[in-house]
C-alpha cells in the first residue's frame, strides 16, 4: 500500500560562525566552517519522481544491470534499473533501490549552495515501512561548495591574479604591485601624478551552480577620486586581453544615507565592500577586474585583499 508522507515545511537553522567572520573579513587564509547550516528536509511527491529520474541514479542503476543498454521489461537484469523507476510509483526506496545510493545525487542538485559542513536531516518513506525512516547526511565532495573564489592575498601572494598595463607612462615601471603587508596596490604617483589605465584580473569563476553569488573584498585608499577612478568590473567573454573584451560595472554598496561604502581617503584603514550582486551571472563563468586609472593632476593609491566570491552568508 502506498504511502505518501505529509509534506513537511523546509526549516532552514542557520548556526553563527565567528571564526568565519575573522576568516572573510580580516584575511584568515584557511576557511574550514563546520556546521555552517543545518536544513530539516521531508522528500515530496516531486522529489521521489526527480530521484528516479535522476541521471546519475540511472547511471548507477544500469551498472547493476548485466545489460546496460536499452532496457526493456523482456531483460530479466534490468532488475536494478525497474527498482529505481518504481521509486517514482511507490513514493518510498526499496531493498535494491536504498535510500543511501540514490539520495546523494538528489542532495547534490537541490541543495547546490551549500558550504561544507553543512547537514541535511532527511526524512523519507521506505517500501513495506510504516514509520518513516530518518538520516543524516553531511556534505562531501560529491556535492557543490557555497565557495566559488577566494583568495586572501596576504600570506599568499599575487597568485594567479593577471596584472596588464593599459596606459603606462615610460617614468613608471609598474603601476599595480603585491605588497605582503597591504595586497594588491596600485598607484599612478611618482613624484608627481600620471596619467594611466591598470588592470588586476581573477581566474576565471565558473557560477554554473550559483544561486544568488556575492563578491566582496577589503579594500583602503588614499588621494585622488576614488569613485571616479577606481572601478569593479565583471567580464563573460575575457580571454587574456582587458581591452578586447565587455566589462560590466559592478556597483560598490550604499548605506543608508544614500553614500557609497568605499575608503573615505582621509587614513589607509582597510574596510569590506559588503556582499556585492553578481546574481547576473548565475550559471556563467565571469572574471573579475580591478580597474585603476589616474591623470596628471589626480591619482589615487588603492589596496584590496581578501577576494571572496560566494553564496551569502546569514
Amino acid at each position: 500500500m502506498k504511502k505518501i508522507l505529509l509534506f513537511l515545511a523546509t526549516m532552514l537553522v542557520f548556526a553563527s560562525c565567528e571564526n568565519w567572520y575573522m576568516d572573510k573579513h580580516l584575511g584568515g587564509s584557511d576557511y574550514h566552517p563546520t556546521d555552517v547550516r543545518t536544513i530539516d528536509y521531508t522528500l515530496t511527491e516531486a522529489d521521489y519522481v526527480a530521484i528516479a529520474a535522476n541521471a546519475k541514479n540511472v547511471e548507477i542503476a544500469l551498472e547493476l544491470c548485466t545489460f546496460d543498454s536499452i532496457i526493456t521489461d523482456s531483460i530479466i537484469d534490468s532488475t536494478y534499473y525497474h527498482a529505481l523507476l518504481q521509486i517514482a510509483d511507490t513514493l518510498a526506496f526499496n531493498s535494491l533501490a536504498p535510500a543511501e545510493t540514490y539520495v546523494p545525487a538528489f542532495l547534490n542538485e537541490k541543495f547546490p549552495q551549500l558550504s561544507p559542513g553543512s547537514i541535511v536531516n532527511l526524512t523519507y518513506n521506505n517500501l513495506g515501512e510504516d514509520q518513516p525512516a530518518k538520516a543524516t547526511y553531511s556534505l562531501t565532495d560529491i556535492w557543490g561548495s557555497s565557495i566559488y573564489y577566494k583568495q586572501a592575498i596576504i600570506g599568499e601572494g599575487q597568485g594567479k591574479l593577471v596584472i596588464q598595463d593599459v596606459v603606462i607612462d615610460p617614468a613608471l615601471s609598474y603601476i599595480w604591485k603585491y605588497d605582503d603587508r597591504y595586497g594588491m596596490k596600485a598607484s599612478g604617483f611618482l613624484g608627481k601624478a600620471y596619467a594611466t589605465e591598470s588592470w588586476v584580473v581573477t581566474p576565471g569563476i565558473n557560477l554554473a551552480r550559483a544561486t544568488n553569488p556575492q563578491l566582496s573584498f577589503d579594500q583602503a585608499r588614499k588621494y585622488g577620486d576614488f569613485l571616479a577612478q577606481c572601478f569593479v568590473m565583471a567580464s563573460t567573454d575575457y580571454a587574456g586581453d582587458v581591452t578586447t573584451c565587455t566589462w560590466d560595472t559592478i556597483p560598490f554598496n550604499k548605506d543608508e544615507n544614500d553614500e557609497y561604502i568605499v575608503p573615505d581617503g582621509s587614513n589607509w584603514n582597510f574596510i569590506s565592500t559588503g556582499e556585492l550582486d553578481l546574481s547576473a551571472y548565475v550559471g556563467k563563468e565571469v572574471y573579475i577586474g580591478f580597474q585603476y586609472t589616474s591623470d596628471e593632476s589626480n591619482a589615487a593609491t588603492w589596496e584590496f585583499q581578501n577576494i571572496l566570491v560566494a553564496e551569502p552568508q546569514e
